[in-house]
């Protein structure tokens, strides 16, 4: 059974929406390719979008303390990868998403 992937336009969105039902977007931010390379940061360019985080999300991928931590790790991980998108951190603040397909 093949498994449908979501249009990579949606990706973000979707990504997006999994942090917001989980509460992890305080001080976080979603960046399209355009606005990641205005900013003139070295790493990331390339990739289909960015997050930024400086929040919760940035400290349970940081810092993992609890069980809980490790498990929203465990399952960002399984979410990405049925979306078919992986991320690479290029600073502890900055996740660039990439396609795995």
């Amino acid at each position: 059974m093949a498994t449908h992937l979501p249009h990579i336009d949606d990706i973000p969105k979707a990504v997006w929406a999994w942090l917001v039902k989980r509460k992890l977007t305080y001080d976080t931010h979603l960046y399209t390719p355009e606005k990641w390379r205005a900013r003139g940061e070295k790493y990331g360019n390339d990739a289909l979008f960015t997050i930024t985080t400086e929040g919760e999300l940035n400290h349970i991928l940081n810092y993992p303390e609890s069980k809980h931590d490790f498990k929203v790790i465990d399952d960002f991980s399984k979410f990405l990868k049925k979306l078919g998108v992986y991320y690479e951190q290029g600073h502890a603040w900055s996740l660039h998403f990439y396609a795995a397909r």
